[in-house]
């Protein structure tokens, strides 16, 4: 785990050898959560997801994860027909999870959650509630200007990208889990079992000869901005293999 320039977190305990270890943070409430993500109760919205596969259609009649969260980033309702997501509110957003089956994420609808706005996602938790991206894509990605929060859930099957050519470093991406670059809080979240990418492996062919490249950092968080953790364990994740 990568947990960059600023991070409160407390009560911290350490995994064994080889891995990053658990961390466990025992102070905070639910209340703060909107407040920390821009949100007010006089202009945010509440998205209920009701689908748990990764669906985009702006006309079966249902809200995905996906779904909640474009319309939480755009303002936009994502269809007109009846049981689609409601539109985002500028003053920040709160997308509701149930407790049952994954919620899994796919590449062929994005891969990564990309979050650009102020929002809350909210499961009822950890134990109950799972985000799985099945081992092909980030799960959360973070943007640079948005203050977020994320609550009650299990982000897992997380997995960053791998290296690619030496033009580009070939470096492992970092953060298979979540990689944040702006305001994140997690409170009473699991991250678990993510991977960062591998770096680019080396070669001795004379035409393209290249040193390996090293692995990702992060393998389940990689922070450049701002992170918050409130009773969150972080355990069981990997950094990128170098090449």
């Amino acid at each position: 785990m990568s947990l960059g320039p600023l991070v409160q977190m407390t009560n911290v305990s350490r995994g064994g050898p080889g891995r990053v270890g658990s961390l466990s943070y025992r102070t905070g409430i639910m209340a703060v959560l909107a407040s920390l993500a821009g949100a007010s109760s006089a202009c945010a919205a509440t998205i209920n997801v009701d689908v748990r596969n990764d669906v985009v259609s702006s006309t079966d009649g249902h809200c995905s994860l996906r779904e909640a969260v474009t319309a939480a980033n755009t303002d936009t309702a994502s269809g007109t027909t009846a049981g689609e997501c409601p539109r985002g509110d500028a003053g920040g957003d709160v997308v509701v999870l149930a407790a049952g089956d994954p919620y899994v994420l796919t590449t062929a609808n994005g891969g990564a959650l990309r979050i650009t706005s102020s929002l809350t996602i909210s499961g009822p938790g950890a134990a109950n509630t799972t985000i799985d991206a099945g081992a092909t894509s980030r799960v959360l990605d973070v943007g640079a200007s948005p203050a977020a929060a994320v609550s009650g859930v299990t982000i897992t099957g997380g997995r960053a990208p791998d290296g690619t050519a030496p033009a580009s470093s070939g470096t492992g991406g970092s953060g298979g889990g979540i990689r944040n670059g702006g305001v994140l809080t997690l409170a009473d979240v699991t991250v678990r079992a993510n991977r960062a990418g591998s770096g680019l492996a080396g070669s001795n062919d004379p035409a393209i000869g290249h040193p390996g490249s090293p692995g990702g950092a992060g393998g389940g968080i990689y922070n450049t901005g701002t992170l918050t953790l409130i009773r969150t364990t972080v355990a069981d994740n990997t950094a990128g293999a170098g090449g």
